[in-house]
């Protein structure tokens, strides 16, 4: 008997959709919504699920937390990165009590707060009248292929530069010719 062959691009992707289809069973009136992602985000929710997906799962349209954006009254899913720069941007979209950027904030964070964001979020009122969820989903990484996953640090290998140096001297001074 053949055994199958463990894949963690399934295992995440499994889990990409299971946080929505668990955000759906937790809030049975969110319907029709709206996912709001970052940068690393959008790489992580394209990396794993396909358009397709996301409109089976209630999901109409993908947006850029960056970008300047068409406010809607419909619920909104942010999914993104717990940075000083993505508060800044979801805190904007609910300044104006008024007219806020969407009807309702589901806002999951790819992996931990930082100290402070939490009081951040807390201290904005207009932001706070509006959030329906607030968690953490850790899945902070990249898989690209079955077997491999990448951080998708720039400067990942500046961590490492003095130690690769030292090995890469160490190797040259065994090196003979002939």
């Amino acid at each position: 008997m053949e055994q199958a062959q463990f894949s963690l691009k399934q295992v995440c992707r499994q889990r990409v959709k299971s946080l929505f289809v668990q955000l759906r069973i937790d809030n049975p009136n969110l319907s029709s919504s709206i996912l709001v992602v970052d940068q690393k985000t959008l790489k992580i929710v394209s990396a794993y699920m396909k358009m397709s997906e996301l409109l089976e799962q209630g999901i109409n349209a993908v947006e850029n937390l960056n970008l300047k954006r068409k406010p809607f009254n419909l619920e909104a899913i942010y999914f993104i990165t717990p940075t000083q720069e993505s508060i800044a941007l979801l805190i904007e979209d609910f300044a104006n009590a008024q007219f806020p950027q969407y009807k309702c904030a589901h806002v999951i964070f790819n992996n931990k707060m930082p100290q402070g964001i939490a009081q951040k979020i807390q201290s904005e009122q207009n932001l706070v009248k509006k959030l329906s969820t607030c968690k953490v989903f850790n899945l902070d990484f990249n898989c690209t292929n079955e077997q491999l996953f990448t951080f998708d640090m720039i400067f990942g290998l500046e961590v490492y530069k003095g130690s690769m140096y030292q090995i890469k001297i160490r190797k040259c001074y065994f090196i003979r010719d002939g």
